[in-house]
């Protein structure tokens, strides 16, 4: 066998390439149920109120032809209303007759009225690809990360 140094041999080597693809795998789902139980709770709150009493107090004064008319006025929280009547006398004159007293009062008083409210819930169902319940696990890694 004679080698001629001009020519060589060449010899072809195989090469593989790879080639990297993902597709979507269902592994389970999640199914929330939010649910709304009634609680019976009782509200407290204080009403505030207001009672007027009225006190006729007689005064028969005849007023002179000079005198100032009095107008309502208010005297330490009572408000007094004069009511006139003309008399006829020798002369015509006014007579207080007599005056209104209008007293206000404050109450208060605790009232209790028991209502029902709703407080909502969430409740998670882990599901797997068929659709079954599967059972709750912990993750150690999500408990200390939250």
């Amino acid at each position: 066998m004679t080698t001629h140094p001009e020519k060589l041999d060449v010899l072809r080597l195989a090469a593989e390439d790879a080639e990297v693809s993902k597709r979507e795998i269902v592994k389970g789902r999640v199914r929330i149920k939010v649910t709304s139980p009634e609680i019976d709770q009782v509200l407290t709150t204080e009403l505030s109120g207001e009672t007027l009493e009225v006190v006729r107090v007689q005064v028969d004064r005849l007023l002179d032809v000079g005198d100032k008319v009095p107008e309502p006025r208010d005297v330490a929280g009572v408000l007094i209303v004069p009511v006139f009547e003309e008399v006829a006398v020798v002369e015509k004159r006014l007579l207080l007759k007599e005056e209104i007293h209008i007293i206000r009062r404050s109450t208060k008083e605790l009232l209790q009225v028991p209502v029902l409210l709703r407080q909502q819930q969430a409740t998670v169902e882990r599901l797997d690809s068929d659709g079954t319940s599967m059972p709750e696990t912990t993750n150690p890694t999500t408990e200390n990360d939250s």
